[in-house]
């Protein structure tokens, strides 16, 4: 469909705040016409906000996040469309100085247009000043970028507050290694510890562990400055070649600068893994104590150089336990597949925790491929649907929602996209209207 545009533009002065608005949106500003396109949902920090068609403008000034002042944060902005998809052009300010306006420099945060989702980040200055709440706009204009202050056609725009702190978040960032342009923040141990062109699960480049030299077998980053933190988690990929039965690879923390090493995970040839397949770990450690100097180190515990196990796409994050989301293990799914090695194919989760209950028989379905790198793709593997609705979610480490579909039918080979998603371990939520029906735990390397 094509539209006939008629753009009827009015810019407003800013009306500056009084301590009494804190929080509250300068100007108006506003789309029209949501016949075609409107903002679907809005991710930041805790704000998870799917608000679907509000006829052009809605204030959620009363849904508020803390961000952390010089601190990084990912958005997501997620366009919702009656039909066709369409190209939007998606503007974010943030009033850091609470003066009244968005016309600071600095202020606009986000500019970037795309027919799918916007995946990006917001970096909030360090030499801002501490403030209970500001305003932050969300624009979402057809085809052409908005001003902070205009009333448009075509799109929609949302306000929220959000409070500058300079106090740390329960959680940090990732550190990501993907390895394609060096160790990154990884130390090579020495000649059994090296970075090659084999068995890379993403990209071209690994890191090859082989034999039992100690140090020498190992890989191990820098010290973290991990002291505000109650626990660390570390995700990563692995592909083992010619380890013999009870020949093993450990996971090691130390929190004294590499002085001393605790291992608090091993894997095992014949019990753990098998030769020749990849597989998708994650370790949360949350019974150290955590330092300043701590080190993480994954070291080849084997007999010949022969002995190998290739690591790739490695990402550590830590959390504090004032957040009551931390990790798979605590997002109230207690049924979650195993992550099985490069699945092209659809696997069905090892247990469930839900049938439908007005169904004949119980629905279960496979997804695939995992690891995932633009789509995941759903496969009914027992039962049937009867047509009936389901929601999807995409859940990250951290108990966050990044996506959720609404009332999707036609289950059977349906595509979820997620082009665009940050690497890492995430959940999919499978619910009917009886809640739970499925969920599945996979690894993206986008």
């Amino acid at each position: 469909m094509t539209k006939n545009l008629f753009i009827i533009t009015l810019t407003l002065s800013g009306i500056f705040l009084d301590s009494n608005n804190v929080g509250h949106s300068p100007c108006s500003s506003m789309g029209t016409d949501t016949t075609y396109e409107y903002i679907q949902q809005v991710t930041l920090n805790t704000i998870d906000n799917i608000s679907g068609n509000n006829g052009g403008y809605e204030d959620f000034s009363n849904i508020k996040t803390d961000l952390v002042i010089g601190q990084t944060y990912e958005i997501t902005l997620f366009p919702g469309h009656t039909g066709s998809a369409f190209n939007e052009s998606w503007k974010v300010w943030i009033d850091y100085n609470n003066d009244g306006d968005y016309d600071d420099e600095g202020e606009e945060v986000i500019s970037l247009n795309d027919v799918k989702p916007i995946i990006s980040t917001i970096t909030i200055p360090d030499d801002i000043t501490a403030r209970d709440g500001v305003a932050m706009r969300v624009s979402m204009q057809y085809n052409n970028a908005a001003l902070p202050c205009q009333i448009f056609t075509y799109g929609e725009v949302e306000d929220y507050t959000i409070i500058l702190t300079d106090e740390e978040v329960p959680c940090a960032d990732d550190l990501s290694d993907g390895f394609e342009s060096g160790y990154g923040n990884w130390n090579d141990g020495s000649t059994d510890c090296t970075r090659v062109t084999e068995h890379a699960n993403t990209g071209k480049w690994s890191i090859r562990l082989r034999d039992n030299s100690g140090a020498s077998s190992s890989m191990t980053t820098n010290d973290l400055a991990l002291s505000a933190y109650d626990e660390v988690t570390i995700d990563f990929s692995y592909y083992p070649n010619s380890m013999e039965n009870g020949e093993d690879f450990w996971l090691q923390i130390s929190t004294d600068g590499g002085s001393s090493y605790t291992t608090v995970r091993t894997w095992a040839s014949g019990t753990d893994f098998y030769n020749e397949m990849r597989y998708n770990e994650s370790v949360t450690i949350d019974n150290v104590k955590l330092s300043d100097n701590t080190r993480i180190r994954l070291r080849c515990d084997a007999t010949a150089n022969a002995d190998q196990v290739f690591i790739d796409d490695v990402i550590i994050s830590v959390c504090s336990s004032d957040d009551h989301v931390i990790g798979i293990e605590n997002i109230n799914v207690p049924d979650i597949a195993i992550v099985l090695p490069d699945l092209l194919l659809p696997v069905k989760s090892n247990r469930r925790n839900n049938v439908e209950k007005d169904s004949e028989t119980v629905i279960e379905f496979g997804i695939y491929p995992n690891p995932a790198r633009d789509n995941i793709s759903f496969k009914i593997i027992e039962g049937k649907t009867n047509n009936e609705l389901y929601d999807i979610k995409l859940i990250s480490i951290f108990g966050k929602t990044i996506m959720h579909l609404k009332s999707v039918t036609l289950m059977d080979n349906y595509k979820l996209d997620i082009s665009g998603i940050t690497n890492g371990m995430y959940v999919v939520i499978i619910e009917n209207k009886d809640k739970i029906v499925d969920a599945h735990k996979v690894l993206v390397t986008n």
